[in-house]
């Protein structure tokens, strides 16, 4: 309980001095545009995500599916950076030596930033998620909500990697050669490259079908989804898929029932916010209390 009192406390700290900050407005409200965006009228001149020359209907699925990649796909690297600060606030304000002379721990007390850098973006993930019921009807391609299929899409494709996002952040705060502008830059590349990877290596180049794969961002298993429904209504159908495309035009629609998040999906999501939590304790290594 004293423990649970501890992280209590330090992450309501943390969250009250955050969300005043300008940075989290900003983060906050790029989130929302990148929403609207991410979900652009019948007749723009791009799509987020196209299989061949068609495209699902804005539905509650696959509205849920386009929240579901920012999340998973940008607002990690933008909320690294917006949280990433927490113990060198600590450093500045004295509020960490003050902290050294406690009973806090230091496994307590890396637990409790990565805590409060996981809640500061999930505020901004629960404001995407009400974005998204705005955005379908806005749209009004179909207008009936659903809301189990579109916030299991949102949160499970995003949580696990804000969480991994947060504990890096504490991570390389943590560590000395890490913690500044050299670590900015390590993480960009870091998160490119997994991006790269994932998105190319999880395409079979002669048939252009996903091959699902325990990938970070439980992206690959819903485009093979979606690449099975297309097939299935089409088996000579063009599969290709890609995103922020301009091209080809789009020839038809279909509606894409969501993907069923059974139990291996699931197991794989938890895995990844269980290494997130990994990565929070490995912080307590190299934290110098």
């Amino acid at each position: 309980m004293r423990t649970l009192r501890m992280l209590h406390h330090l992450v309501r700290a943390d969250l009250l001095e955050r969300i005043r900050r300008h940075s989290f407005l900003l983060i906050l409200a790029s989130a929302v545009f990148a929403g609207y965006l991410f979900v652009p009228p019948v007749d723009a001149g791009y799509r987020v995500l196209q299989v061949g020359t068609q495209r699902g209907i804005y539905d509650s699925a696959w509205i849920g599916l386009m929240f579901g990649l920012i999340a998973a796909l940008h607002l990690p690297l933008a909320g690294f950076y917006l949280v990433k600060n927490a113990v060198e606030r600590d450093r500045q304000t004295g509020v960490g030596q003050i902290i050294a002379t406690t009973p806090t721990s230091k496994v307590v007390y890396v637990v409790g930033k990565w805590l409060s850098n996981l809640t500061v973006l999930a505020l901004i993930l629960s404001v995407m998620t009400a974005m998204a019921v705005v955005m379908q009807l806005l749209r009004a391609e179909d207008a009936t909500v659903r809301p189990w299929v579109m916030v299991a899409t949102i949160w499970l494709m995003g949580l696990p990697v804000l969480s991994l996002a947060a504990a890096l952040a504490v991570l390389f705060e943590c560590t000395p050669f890490l913690r500044g502008g050299f670590g900015n830059v390590v993480f960009f590349f870091l998160w490119l490259a997994t991006l790269v990877a994932v998105l190319s290596g999880s395409i079979d180049v002669r048939t252009d079908l996903v091959r699902p794969t325990a990938d970070p961002y439980g992206y690959t298993w819903q485009l093979a989804d979606i690449q099975q429904q297309v097939l299935a209504a089409d088996p000579d159908a063009r599969v290709g898929s890609g995103l922020l495309m301009t091209g080809p035009d789009i020839e038809a629609t279909f509606a894409w029932k969501g993907f069923g998040w059974k139990m291996g999906p699931l197991v794989q999501r938890m895995m990844w916010a269980g290494l997130a939590l990994v990565i929070a304790l490995f912080a307590s290594i190299p934290f110098d209390r």
